[in-house]
């Protein structure tokens, strides 16, 4: 099910039925609304958005947390001789807004800086390396679940993104991601 052919169409699918099945969990179990971790510090798993990673927060209050997500990403090609492989770093802001029940809607800021290193061959069959490093901020739209007041599922989609070099725009609901956090400390 998943395997290196993922398409974008069927990765949708599948974090539309996650999204689904968190909100009818959330609608049919919740009776109380746990709060969000406040004052703690926290570790999580991300996927999608271009790479699976790891990401460390600090929950400053029950509305807003600070974090960094770290991630890569290795693609070998069709041919295993034309491989890129795709790092990134991406401290964040996440604010929450009023919740439903234990679903929490919630908005993301964050700095991204990506390196994209593509190997390829050149006009004499050589293989050559090109990495490019690009900085940029996103702002993202979702959801977090919190079935206990310490760990959090959550989804959501990059709403709006600004790449400094080269200056890019980009507005519109694209790289789906979902997540999971735990916050022990």
């Amino acid at each position: 099910f998943f395997g290196a052919n993922m398409t974008k169409k069927s990765i949708f699918k599948l974090m539309v039925a996650i999204v689904g099945i968190l909100v009818c969990l959330n609608i049919s179990f919740a009776q109380e609304k746990p709060k969000t971790p406040s004052e703690q510090l926290g570790l999580g798993i991300k996927v999608g958005d271009g790479a699976f990673g790891g990401q460390g927060a600090f929950a400053l209050t029950p509305n807003i947390h600070l974090g960094a997500g770290v991630g890569f990403y290795y693609d070998s090609g069709d041919d295993f001789e034309n491989g890129q492989s795709f790092l990134y770093f991406s401290p964040y802001f996440k604010m929450f807004l009023d919740p439903i029940k234990t679903l929490y809607p919630m908005l993301i800021a964050s700095f991204d800086v990506t390196s994209l290193s593509i190997t390829r061959k050149d006009v004499l069959n050589r293989d050559v390396t090109v990495t490019e490093t690009n900085t940029g901020i996103s702002v993202a739209v979702g959801a977090e679940w919190f079935p206990y007041s310490s760990v959090g599922v959550y989804g959501g989609f990059k709403f709006l993104t600004f790449n400094f070099d080269p200056s890019q725009l980009t507005v519109g609901l694209g790289y789906p991601f979902i997540g999971i956090e735990w916050f022990p400390f």
